[in-house]
């Protein structure tokens, strides 16, 4: 084994050790024995703060000390966490085997649990600001906190949400089974509700930035949000879309039964919308190349819609539409 002491109060541990000696200082604060090949951890530090053990080959953890922190003990094969200290404020326990969760202390701030064999949750405290537990076998969630800011629960069995957080900025839902989201918080930015069953959104808070709503069985789209960056709504059943905001920046809109798109905005960098009706106009594209204008300063013409929606606009361009110039031929 190789140790290196910081200050008299740090520890890490390098190399590929698969043994870890007794540790028995008192003064010692955090320990750092990840990426190695520990099969236990015994008696750990009474006074210990922080323990990194992540990427080892843990069955199991010792009795943790109550001082203790922060709890890093990802990528092992763990089917059952101790009793958790109460002072413990980040427990990052995600790739493991876990099949149930302890009592989880009142002052804890952020849960990584994701990416184990959990069918439900415990009761979660009322100062959690981030939780993440996608990749399980969730098929129903506890209340959520006012205090979570961060939700993150795709790749689940869920069927519906539980009440969102007032304060909640970010929800990842992704790959369940949901049909309809509660109505969301008004300081949400970004939405990830994709590869889903939903026939519908809820209002939409101005604050949204991103929205992902793709691959769902939505027909319609409510009023989209002034500060919307982006919208990939593709894969769907809409034949319209809402008004665009003027921040818009990427639209992915193909696999629908559009006949028409709204006004374009001129901060737009990149569209697609290929394989919708026939029906739709051509449009001319005015592209200009920042970094090589005379080569490239001159109108390009599309002809088909799906040429135009296949027809990506890199970094260094910027585009506007000038007008609808006339319809399409297969009108």
């Amino acid at each position: 084994m190789y140790y290196k002491l910081f200050n008299d109060t740090k520890i890490y541990i390098f190399y590929n050790i698969n043994h870890l000696d007794t540790l028995n200082k008192s003064n010692i604060k955090v320990l750092n024995c990840c990426y190695n090949q520990l099969t236990e951890l015994q008696n750990l530090p009474i006074n210990l703060n922080s323990l990194y053990c992540h990427n080892n080959q843990l069955t199991q953890l010792p009795k943790l000390p109550d001082s203790l922190i922060e709890l890093y003990c990802n990528n092992n094969q763990l089917t059952e966490l101790p009793q958790l200290p109460d002072n413990l404020k980040y427990l990052y326990c995600s790739i493991n085997e876990l099949t149930e969760l302890p009592q989880l202390p009142d002052n804890l701030k952020k849960l990584d649990c994701a990416h184990n064999q959990l069918t439900e949750l415990p009761q979660l405290p009322d100062n959690l600001i981030e939780l993440i537990c996608g990749n399980n076998q969730l098929i129903q969630l506890p209340e959520l906190p006012d205090s979570l800011k961060y939700f993150h629960c795709s790749y689940n069995q869920l069927t519906e949400l539980p009440k969102l957080p007032i304060n909640l900025i970010e929800l990842h839902c992704p790959y369940n089974q949901l049909t309809k989201l509660s109505p969301l918080p008004i300081n949400l930015k970004f939405l990830y509700c994709f590869n889903n069953k939903l026939t519908e959104l809820p209002q939409l808070p101005d604050s949204l930035k991103r929205l992902y709503c793709y691959t769902n069985k939505l027909t319609k789209l409510p009023e989209l949000p002034h500060n919307l960056i982006i919208l990939y709504c593709n894969n769907n059943e809409l034949t319209e879309l809402s008004p665009l905001s003027h921040k818009l920046k990427y639209l992915y809109c193909y696999d629908n039964i559009l006949t028409q798109l709204p006004q374009l905005p001129n901060n737009l960098k990149a569209i697609r919308c290929y394989n919708n009706c026939k029906n739709l106009h051509k449009y001319i594209i005015h592209c200009k190349n920042i970094k090589n204008y005379k080569k490239y300063n001159k109108y390009r013409y599309i002809n088909t819609l799906n040429e135009l929606l296949n027809y990506t606009i890199k970094n260094y361009y910027y585009f506007k539409i000038i007008k609808y110039y006339e319809k399409n031929k297969y009108n």
